[in-house]
C-alpha cells in the first residue's frame, strides 16, 4: 500500500479555510484513485501545540505501488499550500509492503473512554462536485468552529466499493452508497464540569451547531457507531428508508424488547432510561 501525509500550518485563519475548500473539491479524485483516510481542520493549533491554524490529512492507497501517481495527484494541493504566505508544509508519500506496518500492533496502547459527544454527518460526492458544495461545507464548519472552538475530523471512508455495492439489499443506511465519508464535530469536558454545563454543551451541539452542518447536505444520514447519542431524528438519520423494514424484523424476533439500547431499532417504545415502556 501507499501512505500519503500532508501536515500544514498556516499563518492565518483565512488561508486554512481557503485550502480546506480546495482539498474538499479534490476528494472525489482522491477517491477515484483508490484513496481513503482522514483529514483534520484545526483552527486553534491544538494538534501541533503552536497556536497556528493547521490542516492534516493522511491518505491510504491499498494495493497500490506506484508512488509517482499518488505524488502527481497530491502535488497540486502541496503547491497551493506552499504558495500561501507563512505556511509550513510537510509532504510525504511512501510505499509499505503490508498495511499492518502502519496500523497499531497487538499489545499496543489504545486509550478508551472520555467525556465526549460527537455530532456527525455523512457528506456526499454529489454535493462536493456541485458548484457551491465545498464552499458551503467550509462556511458551515467555519461558523461552527468560530462559535465553539474544536477540531473538525473528516473521514474518507466510503465511495469506491461502498458505492459500487449499492445494489446489495442490506440494512446499511442508503446514505453510505452516495457518501465519500463523514464529518465529525466533537465536544468534550473534564470530569469537574458541572452536569448543568454538560447539558448546555450537548444542547448547543444538537440544536445550534449540527443544524448548520445538516443544512449543507440535508438528505444525508450518519454512521451509527460515531453519532450523536441525543440525535432527535435518529430513525431517519441512522437508518434512512430502511427503518420501517428493520422495525418489522425487530418486532418479529424480539417482540418484548429484550435487547434494547439508546436510539436503536424499536427503542422509541421505551422511555429515556430504557427500563419502562413509553406508554
Amino acid at each position: 500500500m501507499i501512505v500519503q501525509n500532508l501536515n500544514i500550518t498556516f499563518s492565518d485563519i483565512p488561508s486554512l479555510w481557503a485550502f480546506s475548500e480546495i482539498y474538499l473539491k479534490a476528494l472525489p479524485a482522491i477517491d477515484d484513485a483508490g484513496g481513503s483516510g482522514y483529514w483534520y481542520i484545526d483552527p486553534t493549533g491544538y494538534i501541533f501545540n503552536n497556536s497556528k491554524p493547521a490542516f492534516i490529512t493522511v491518505h491510504y492507497f491499498f494495493d497500490k505501488t506506484n508512488v509517482s501517481i499518488i505524488d502527481n495527484l497530491i502535488n497540486p494541493l502541496y503547491t497551493l499550500a506552499k504558495s500561501m504566505n507563512g505556511t509550513n508544509v510537510a509532504n510525504v508519500t511512501i510505499s509499505v509492503a503490508q498495511s499492518r506496518y502502519i496500523f497499531p500492533q497487538p499489545g499496543g496502547h489504545d486509550s478508551t473512554g472520555g467525556n465526549t459527544v460527537l455530532g456527525t454527518r455523512l457528506y456526499s460526492r454529489r454535493n462536493l462536485e456541485s458548484p457551491t458544495g465545498a464552499s458551503n461545507l467550509v462556511k458551515a464548519l467555519y461558523n461552527i468552529t468560530t462559535h465553539y472552538p474544536t477540531i473538525i475530523e473528516g473521514h474518507l471512508t466510503a465511495g469506491g466499493q461502498v458505492a459500487r455495492n449499492a445494489h446489495l439489499d442490506t440494512a446499511l443506511n442508503p446514505s453510505w452508497r452516495v457518501a465519500l465519508g463523514e464529518v465529525i464535530i466533537p465536544i468534550g469536558w473534564d470530569d469537574s464540569t458541572p452536569y448543568v454545563v454538560q447539558e448546555a454543551m450537548i444542547k448547543d451541539l444538537t440544536e445550534i451547531e449540527m443544524p448548520q452542518l445538516i443544512a449543507v447536505d440535508p438528505e444525508m444520514g450518519t454512521y451509527t457507531n460515531e453519532a450523536n447519542a441525543y440525535e432527535p431524528e435518529w430513525q431517519k438519520v441512522f437508518w434512512g428508508t430502511n427503518y420501517p423494514r428493520l422495525l418489522v424484523v425487530k418486532e418479529k424476533w424480539d417482540p418484548r424488547g429484550v435487547f434494547r439500547c439508546n436510539r436503536c431499532v424499536g427503542s422509541e417504545r421505551w422511555d429515556a432510561s430504557g427500563n419502562c415502556p413509553a406508554t
